[in-house]
């Protein structure tokens, strides 16, 4: 989650696929990492496929 966090500072690094393509790149099971944060509620998707963390919940990471 922190990693994720991190990562949702810029507009453009919202993008799902970018943020794939990053962590992936760092050997992280990215893909089961997303899945898990969106079924905790932490993560969503819009419809535009940008990566959604509320504010206190990006803050805490």
């Amino acid at each position: 989650m922190i990693t994720v966090s991190s990562l949702q500072l810029d507009e453009h690094r919202r993008d799902r696929n970018y943020t794939t393509t990053i962590l992936d790149g760092c050997d992280f099971y990215t893909t089961i990492g997303i899945e898990n944060l969106i079924a905790r509620s932490l993560l969503t998707i819009n419809e535009k496929n940008k990566l959604m963390m509320h504010q206190m919940i990006r803050d805490m990471g």
